[in-house]
């Protein structure tokens, strides 16, 4: 799950997990930072997305990085938490 300034979107039991703590492969992990990244750039705390597109892309690209980070990981291990819905200030 994303939060506010984290470059690494992945999180533990007991807290957020550092990049070395699991065997991701460097492609999948260069594209769970960017969507991390888009989500730190795009996403305002105040307002949410500016757009209904984008806030649909992030979701949907999060979804596939989830099954794509859940076949690498095995089944059962992964669990997308997805809070970013806010567009414009409106749920």
């Amino acid at each position: 799950m994303n939060d506010y300034t984290v470059e690494w979107p992945l999180w533990g039991e007991d807290g957020m997990l550092d990049r070395s703590d699991l065997a991701v492969d460097p492609i999948l992990t260069e594209r769970l930072e960017l969507w991390a990244s888009l989500f730190n750039h795009y996403f305002d705390p105040d307002s949410g997305w500016p757009a209904r597109e984008l806030a649909q892309f992030h979701r949907q690209l999060g979804e596939q990085l989830a099954r794509e980070l859940e076949n690498s990981l095995g089944e059962g291990n992964v669990q997308l938490q997805y809070w970013e819905t806010s567009v414009r200030g409106k749920d």
